[in-house]
């Protein structure tokens, strides 16, 4: 990040951009998470900052960073435009025409092997190289999903960037427009924001502030873009007061910022993932469903559980209720492990079916900072008839 951003505008800019970034609540949640978009994010900027060097050395790294971002997150791999523009522009100059085309096959080429790849593994794994595990790609990309992103991602923005540091990335994003128009420079982050929000705007729209974590090559584009806007600025202070101004910016930015995670939750990642195997291990030694229904929780409840599981939040009604009729029937109950707005969603989407309203105490309870409930079917009648049905508040074991 440091490497790109001094590159384009010095080593002030690149600076405000690490804080800025680094700052951010959706980074620093997603820096605490195993999660995939922290890792594809810095092989991206390490492939840009490598694409810069002149040397075969850094044109083999660069290559090797950018199968490793595709290979981490197969979506984005048209960023890989910014990577050659960034590449085009470093061997402008003394570079012959024939070997700048060549670094560029390279890196082309890099990426199509990696693309090959991901396409054959879900040849191989689900039928098709547009299917994966998230689904066939027609049904997660869809031009009818730009609206509602568009509402999300504002709606994030103002939810979870503090008022400075969101006016500052707006004046970067300004700056790097601006920019561009004198020199090309800031093209490769150009590409980096545009070509990440176009993306995204047409995937599958979700609805919690974290899914932010999908912009953030944007966010690092728009980082960069408000260090520059603020070196600029700087450089027409007086020399004695550009320091005490750094340092006011930077905490201008940065204390709202981890302020504004706190109050998200961001740096309660063990309270809040406890859940996962609390939920888990009560279904495990304490209910006697054979099959559990889940969603967020359908992998860790089979594996602490031991039992199989359906996602709750895939089933259709009539599928749902031959899983009821079939429970029923064999005299078995089912286990119901969901997330507060989970257990609100499947109310929801299938009303009328008796197992799906959920309107009897659950078994067990995990109450911050999300509440998970775990239910068995089996309760529903014994609460109706007026048996009294106990709840087991779980807890985070210190």
């Amino acid at each position: 990040m440091f490497a790109v951003a001094a590159r384009a505008a010095g080593s002030v800019a690149a600076a405000v951009a690490v804080v800025t970034l680094a700052s951010t609540p959706v980074f620093l949640f997603q820096a605490l998470q195993p999660m995939s978009d922290v890792p594809a994010l810095a092989a991206w900027l390490l492939a840009l900052a490598l694409a810069g060097g002149r040397s075969g050395l850094h044109l083999a790294a660069s290559a090797t960073c950018v199968v490793l971002a595709i290979l981490i997150r197969p979506n984005l791999a048209p960023l890989i435009v910014a990577v050659l523009a960034e590449c085009h522009a470093a061997s402008r100059a003394p570079a012959s025409g024939a070997e700048r085309h060549w670094r560029l096959a390279v890196l082309a080429c890099a990426g199509g092997v990696a693309v090959g790849v991901v396409g054959a593994l879900q040849w191989w794994l689900y039928g098709s190289p547009l299917q994966s595990g998230y689904g066939r790609a027609t049904e997660l990309f869809a031009i009818g999903h730009v609206p509602a992103n568009l509402t999300l991602y504002r709606q994030w923005l103002f939810e979870s960037v503090a008022w400075p540091a969101l006016l500052l990335l707006a004046a970067g994003a300004l700056t790097l427009l601006a920019r561009l128009r004198a020199d090309r420079r800031p093209l490769p982050l150009v590409l980096l924001l545009t070509v990440t929000i176009g993306i995204y705007l047409v995937y599958q729209p979700f609805d919690s502030w974290t899914y932010l974590r999908f912009v953030l090559p944007a966010l690092a584009a728009l980082a960069v873009g408000t260090g520059w806007a603020l070196a600029t600025a700087s450089a027409r202070l007086p020399v004695a007061v550009r320091v005490p101004a750094f340092v006011v910016v930077v905490t201008a930015i940065a204390i709202p910022n981890l302020q504004r995670a706190r109050a998200l939750d961001v740096f309660a990642v063990r309270e809040r993932e406890a859940r996962y195997e609390l939920a888990g291990t009560f279904v495990r030694d304490a209910l006697p469903a054979p099959v559990v229904l889940a969603g967020q929780h359908s992998t860790s409840a089979a594996y602490y559980s031991g039992r199989p599981v359906l996602r709750a939040d895939l089933l259709d009604a009539p599928t749902f209720a031959r899983v009821v009729t079939w429970a029923h029937g064999a005299g078995r109950s089912l286990a119901f492990v969901l997330d507060d707005q989970e257990a609100a969603d499947l109310r929801r989407r299938l009303p009328g079916i008796d197992d799906a309203a959920l309107d009897w105490p659950p078994r067990a309870e995990i109450g911050r900072p999300v509440t998970t409930r775990v239910w068995l079917s089996g309760d529903r009648d014994g609460h109706r008839a007026g048996r009294r049905i106990p709840t087991t508040r779980l807890f985070l074991r210190r």
